[in-house]
């Protein structure tokens, strides 16, 4: 699996314009803290098999972002940003949005105002995030690039994330009015 990844990293994301620029924001952002943790949960045998059972949806949401990138052989860039928004989109439904329904869900409050959430202001984000991108990748502008990709990613994982537990919060306000 780690040939896997670094082959795709190596091969696929950083031969692209948006997903090396992409890369150069994650890894600062990701390295600034993994070393500790890693250290930490090698010292940990129960961390370590916890762990492993967590990366592995992660494990296959990038099997599957790679055959998305595949598929669009002909358009590198355009490949890459519809596997990163896949990628995110995924990492929010598996990983973030049982997360937020725990933080969210058990208040009838919350739930409440969830239900009222307009799609456009979910949506709002990730559209000038995703025109954020294109124009960085029109002005070939890597910090541009760096910051929209990342935007691009967050907007979609809190896009997905919020989508799934409006439906949720809705079908829980529903049942309780029955």
């Amino acid at each position: 699996e780690v040939q896997f990844l670094r082959g795709f990293r190596d091969g696929a994301v950083m031969s692209t314009f948006s997903g090396s620029q992409f890369m150069r924001a994650f890894n600062a952002w990701y390295y600034s803290f993994s070393p500790y943790f890693a250290e930490f949960i090698s010292k940990n045998p129960a961390l370590r098999s916890i762990t492993k059972a967590v990366l592995y949806p992660l494990l296959g949401i990038l099997h599957l972002t790679a055959a998305v990138y595949s598929a669009f052989s002909f358009a590198p860039e355009l490949g890459m940003v519809v596997s990163g928004v896949l990628a995110s989109a995924l990492i929010g439904l598996v990983y973030f949005t049982p997360l937020a329904a725990c933080l969210v869900l058990p208040s009838k409050r919350l739930r409440r105002r969830l239900t009222r959430i307009e799609g456009k202001t979910i949506a709002l984000p990730w559209i000038a995030s995703l025109f954020s991108v294109s124009m960085a990748l029109l002005a070939a502008s890597p910090l541009g690039m760096m910051i929209s990709t990342a935007a691009l990613v967050l907007a979609s994982i809190a896009a997905v994330s919020a989508i799934t537990l409006k439906k949720i919060a809705r079908a829980i306000v529903l049942c309780n009015f029955r």
